[in-house]
């Protein structure tokens, strides 16, 4: 089976990705950060790398049927031949004695020489393999499957990265807006304490205290806009866009993500793929333990030749049917069905382990969004009362019954408020999403 479509259009797409981006990003949603880091990940043209892999494999498997060809030559000397030794004194005393001269005999006797030389091709043929190369492709196809569900693993792990990242900047920018409002509302009472000071129910420490607390928002304001600086570089390097100070991320919508969803991370299909993988080799270790069946032709050109007797140079040709079968499998076929059988418990602890790790990550998102959820509940309260009691001492201060810094103080905490809301809502929505991400539900 192919790899899917969605995996060859990423890596498509990440030699896209990798050229320089000219376009500055003005806008972006959480969904289209975790495309552009998918498609921007290095790891995505393992895909195409493990295609490639896999059809070489394949292809060399399919070639085990075609003639195997094999060429050699040789030049030798030896210390001794294959001779006949005649006893000249039997000879003369049988009946043939008379008819025959020995000498004459002994030189009619062809001697082989003690060098020799040779050069043959032989041709061979497979004519039945024992189901061999099926299993090879079996395995390069499961093995294939799963190195890419390994790097499906690899490229998803990257959500959770973009969620803090995407969420760290909403927070960030809904500080800044706190922060600007609460620029507003001192510069509003610094010129109202100003007319105080003109009316004697102020002095100049008040309006100090209204100009340090100025300075100090300021300086919140300026950390906060370097810390969401650094998160979108991070994010731009992340994704591959390209992102300015001014660049909005689109707030999403909160999702009901039930911690009860069922699991269905990649990880798991990885194990599953694995698993896989380890059956077509058993499947290879039983195609191992069968003889082969072929056919062979082999023809050559040497001295000497298929005539042992012959001191001259000759071609000759062989042909016929061969069996093959190597028993020493055997010896090794316990031992490799163990360690397949180990391979396989280690990969079902691991995938035990995942989802344990998984539940427990489940249980405590669970836990954390209930509990911002409930805190939300009381934060519109909490802020309402803290801007009537700004209001009131508001009013208390142009009567200057309190001092500038008790307002500064009020007006502190109304901030405070605002904040722990704004960090209760993205804090509740990055527990949402990744909640999702545990469970890819």
């Amino acid at each position: 089976m192919n790899i899917t479509m969605k995996r060859l259009l990423m890596a498509a797409a990440a030699a896209l990705a990798s050229l320089p981006c000219l376009a500055q990003q003005r806008t972006a949603t959480l969904e289209e950060c975790y495309a552009a880091a998918e498609r921007n990940y290095p790891m995505v043209r393992q895909y195409e790398l493990i295609e490639k892999s896999k059809d070489y494999t394949l292809s060399n498997a399919s070639k085990a049927y075609l003639p195997q060809v094999t060429l050699s030559a040789k030049a030798s000397w030896q210390s001794d031949v294959t001779k006949f030794s005649l006893d000249k004194k039997k000879l003369a005393q049988s009946q043939f004695g008379s008819m025959i001269n020995p000498d004459e005999l002994a030189g009619m006797i062809p001697t082989m020489s003690k060098d020799q030389y040779g050069a043959s091709i032989d041709i061979s043929q497979t004519i039945w393999d024992g189901g061999a190369v099926k299993a090879r492709k079996d395995a390069a196809e499961s093995q294939a499957e799963a190195d890419a569900k390994s790097v499906d693993a690899s490229i998803y792990g990257l959500r959770a990265k973009v969620n803090e990242m995407f969420f760290g900047i909403i927070l960030m920018q809904s500080n800044i807006e706190q922060c600007e409002l609460m620029l507003s509302n001192l510069e509003t009472n610094y010129r109202k304490v100003e007319s105080y000071i003109e009316n004697g129910v102020a002095g100049q420490a008040d309006l100090d205290a209204i100009r340090i607390q100025q300075l100090k928002t300021k300086q919140e304001a300026l950390n906060l806009r370097n810390t969401k600086s650094a998160y979108l570089r991070m994010l731009g390097l992340l994704t591959g866009m390209s992102f300015e100070e001014d660049s909005e991320l689109i707030k999403p919508e909160p999702i009901m993500a039930g911690g009860s969803a069922e699991i269905l991370r990649p990880e798991l299909a990885m194990y599953e793929a694995q698993l896989k993988a380890l059956e077509s080799q058993n499947r290879q270790i039983t195609a191992g333990l069968t003889p082969k069946f072929g056919l062979y032709v082999s023809g050559g050109y040497g001295r000497p030749g298929l005539n042992m007797l012959s001191d001259e140079f000759k071609p000759y040709l062989t042909a016929g049917v061969r069996m093959t079968w190597n028993i020493g499998n055997f010896y090794t076929k316990k031992n490799d069905l163990r360690i397949l059988e180990t391979r396989k418990a280690g990969i079902e602890t691991q995938r035990q382990t995942f989802l344990l790790n998984t539940s427990i990550d489940v249980s405590g998102k669970d836990s954390e969004i209930k509990t911002l959820r409930e805190q939300l509940e009381y934060d519109d309260e909490i802020i309402a009362l803290r801007k009537s009691v700004l209001k009131a001492n508001e009013a208390r201060m142009a009567e200057g019954t309190i001092s500038g810094s008790d307002l500064v103080g009020f007006m502190n905490d109304e901030l405070l408020a605002e904040q722990e809301k704004a960090g209760h809502e993205v804090r509740m929505l990055l527990a949402m999403y990744n909640l999702k991400y545990v469970t890819n539900n």
